[in-house]
């Protein structure tokens, strides 16, 4: 695993600079016309660096300090006993829990407690660190985005 991070690092660093690079360019190729609001602009910019930073150190404390999770206890609806030894049956494995959200809310049922179970999963242990590392990405990005409009 950390040969496959080692041989894409090259390739992030380089999209990271292409980025930056971009949104720090107000000028455009054959376009010589200033900023309208270049405090907005410096403003916004500062404020998407201060986003990315802080949620990648935030992200990196998050994954330093949580243990990875044998998995997940809140999709387990029962327990199976097969020679003497207890299993858990999570929701997503289990053919009875899936046809009774079927028979009372159809397909849209089944989807929508998939969906939210993957949505609440995101939201613990190192799997958060990964999501506070993608929305401050996003945050990035959206407020240089906004920074090329002023």
């Amino acid at each position: 695993m950390y040969l496959i991070l080692l041989l894409c690092l090259p390739l992030f660093l380089l999209f990271i600079t292409r980025v930056v690079g971009f949104a720090f360019r107000w000028q455009e190729r054959g376009r010589d016309i200033p900023p309208e609001h270049p405090k907005i602009q410096k403003y916004l910019r500062l404020s998407g660096i201060v986003i990315l930073v802080g949620g990648l150190l935030a992200a990196a404390f998050v994954y330093a300090t949580t243990q990875p999770s044998p998995g997940d206890d809140d999709d387990i609806v029962s327990y199976e006993l097969v020679g003497g030894q207890v299993f858990p049956v999570k929701a997503s494995e289990s053919r009875s829990y899936h046809e009774r959200l079927e028979a009372t809310g159809g397909n849209y049922d089944v989807l929508t407690d998939e969906v939210l179970r993957w949505i609440a999963r995101r939201w613990h242990g190192r799997n958060l660190a990964v999501t506070l590392a993608v929305l401050s990405g996003g945050g990035f990005i959206t407020c240089f985005y906004f920074a090329r409009w002023f």
